[in-house]
């Protein structure tokens, strides 16, 4: 955190925009009853949608290799040729 919060006598609630605690003291927090709120979860939807998206992306890279045959050639492929 940049501020001390043991500066802020009547401070009640935290909102962290990280999903981490490691730079909190959650100590001084529980013990003065502080209620402390996080990111966790913000980008789990975001980054679901992404990771599908890059999947799709090889997936039509592939498929567009394999028609205009600049596709790397399987085994079975390279046998027939040969």
């Amino acid at each position: 955190m940049h501020n001390d919060i043991r500066l802020f006598k009547q401070l009640r609630y935290i909102q962290l925009t990280s999903a981490g605690l490691d730079r909190v003291d959650v100590e001084y927090i529980n013990a003065h009853n502080i209620e402390l709120f996080s990111a966790r979860g913000v980008y789990s939807a975001p980054m679901a949608e992404w990771a599908i998206l890059r999947i799709l992306e090889i997936y039509k890279k592939s498929a567009a290799a394999d028609k205009t045959g600049s596709g790397k050639k399987t085994v079975n492929q390279r046998k027939k040729t040969a």
